[in-house]
Order: structure tokens, then C-alpha cells, then sequence
């Protein structure tokens, strides 16, 4: 498996992910604006400094210009919500 596959996104989770903001409204996937996974890897992209939204059905619109890059941590099975989707260090 390339390192790409186990550490970047699944788009073939996108369904589940969506259905799953539908189905359950107690958690939210949270994700915070960075420029790089590394970084936000790393840290360097702390929720009370950076833009964080919601993925899925309940997605607002950002001002933000294209390409805006954000990231989350997921479960790698159902439930994939995590309550505490994004680091805050």
C-alpha cells in the first residue's frame, strides 16, 4: 500500500461520511484551514487560529480562495465521526 493511501484521503468514504452528517446530529466533522497536512500534522495549524468548517450536510461557505486545503481526523470505520475531529494544542 503507497504511503499516500494510508495517510490521505478516501474519497471512496465520501458517501458514508455524508450520509453519516445526516444520520447523526450529536458529532460534526470539524475540520481546520492549513496549508499542508504536515503541518497540520505538526500542529501548526491550531483551531483558534485558523478557519474551521464543517464537512458534509451541514456545510457552510467560506470566504476562503480556491485551492483552500482542510483536515480532519476520521474513525477508519463506522461510526467515522470522532467528537474531536481537529487538535487543539
Amino acid at each position: 500500500m503507497s504511503k499516500w493511501m494510508q495517510t490521505g484521503c478516501d474519497h471512496g468514504r465520501a458517501n458514508g461520511y455524508f450520509l453519516e452528517s445526516i444520520d447523526d446530529s450529536e458529532c460534526r466533522f470539524l475540520a481546520v484551514h492549513c496549508s499542508s497536512y504536515s503541518k497540520y500534522e505538526e500542529g501548526e495549524c491550531p483551531p483558534q487560529n485558523s478557519t474551521v468548517a464543517e464537512m458534509g450536510h451541514n456545510v457552510k461557505r467560506t470566504k476562503l480562495q480556491p485551492p483552500a486545503r482542510f483536515y480532519l481526523r476520521t474513525n477508519d470505520k463506522k461510526p467515522f465521526c470522532l467528537e474531536n475531529s481537529i487538535r487543539f494544542r
